[in-house]
């Protein structure tokens, strides 16, 4: 732990980021996308573990009651809620179509305002993960007054949530919105246990791996549907903690990933601008195979350049720190 900090924690969301370049390079560079399957997690597991620092962390650090983080939470789910509207009226105001030829431009996202803020359907919006966030902090607030009136509100919350999903999954009818809500939701039953039995569980790497391994023998031969989602995203998150706490914090490559985690939200944003300039870039290159490295290594170094220098210069530049603060803190 540093400056109150959970390096472990810090170093699992900076792992998701690079996961999220993998998953992003492969969307973006690499025609056969079944392989994603193996990745299938990953817009799951960023709002599980938003939940889980909701009640693992704000409520220990602030408790059920205080209203500091009921206001802290509104207002960081009001902020991701006012940068994902943000960057999808810049995004679809600059180009009218993605990289995979889907349409885009301001009408468009206009005319798809309910897929986009109710279901989350037809991938319309762009950083779409950032929605379902926001409406988990915002939902949060409310969440935890009920659990000051009843302990197992929370949990009773969850279980409905999570049979609705099941019940809708099996009908072919589950929504992206939805489906990840429940997995913050989650989340933030699995926050409320003890940190040090979450630390004592993740120490057992060599079962948790083998766990993860036969997890991923199955959905080679079947899809990640909801329920076996639900499965992969709780051991992969748990393998990742566990080589954090493992691999501590002093190495040069555990120090970039912690660095990441700590700055995941613009890290996640920063590597889509990059990844979305090397798509246009490398087309005009005659690499072959060769675009998916080429956008891999560049992606990874230039997030990792870009927000070390971000760590390094809000010391340094007040301007920059109290824009930091006001979009992301």
């Amino acid at each position: 732990m540093t400056n109150d900090r959970n390096t472990a924690l810090d170093f699992t969301k900076g792992a998701l980021v690079v996961f999220m370049v993998v998953y992003h390079c492969i969307n973006y560079f690499y025609h056969d996308r079944s392989v994603l399957k193996y990745l299938h997690f990953l817009p799951s597991s960023f709002i599980f573990i938003a939940g889980f620092l909701i009640t693992n962390v704000y409520m220990g650090k602030y408790g059920a009651g205080d209203l500091r983080v009921y206001r802290r939470l509104f207002v960081r789910g009001g902020k991701l809620l006012l940068i994902f509207i943000g960057l999808n009226l810049i995004v679809h105001s600059l180009f009218s179509a993605s990289y995979n030829r889907r349409p885009m431009g301001l009408d468009f996202f206009l005319n798809h305002l309910d897929s986009i803020f109710i279901t989350g359907e037809e991938r319309a919006a762009v950083f779409e993960v950032l929605l379902p966030i926001s409406y988990l902090l915002l939902l949060s607030a409310i969440l935890l007054n009920g659990c000051r009136a009843n302990r197992y509100f929370l949990h009773a919350v969850a279980a409905v949530a999570l049979v609705l999903c099941l019940f809708l999954a099996a009908q072919g009818k589950l929504v992206f919105n939805l489906e990840l809500l429940s997995m913050g939701l989650l989340g933030m039953v699995f926050g409320l246990v003890p940190l040090t039995r979450v630390d004592a569980v993740a120490e057992h790497v060599a079962p948790i791996a083998i766990a993860c391994g036969i997890y991923v023998a199955i959905i080679s031969q079947w899809y990640p549907v909801y329920a076996l989602n639900i499965i992969g995203v709780c051991l992969t998150l748990l393998l990742i903690y566990g080589i954090g706490i493992k691999s501590g914090a002093s190495g040069v490559i555990q120090r970039r990933i912690i660095l990441l985690g700590r700055y995941s939200l613009l890290a996640y944003i920063v590597q889509i601008a990059f990844l979305q300039a090397l798509f246009r870039g490398l087309r005009y290159f005659a690499l072959g195979g060769g675009n998916l490295t080429v956008a891999l290594i560049a992606t990874t170094v230039l997030t990792v350049a870009s927000i070390e220098a971000v760590e390094r210069l809000r010391p340094r530049w007040p301007v920059l720190n109290r824009t930091y603060k006001a979009l992301f803190a």
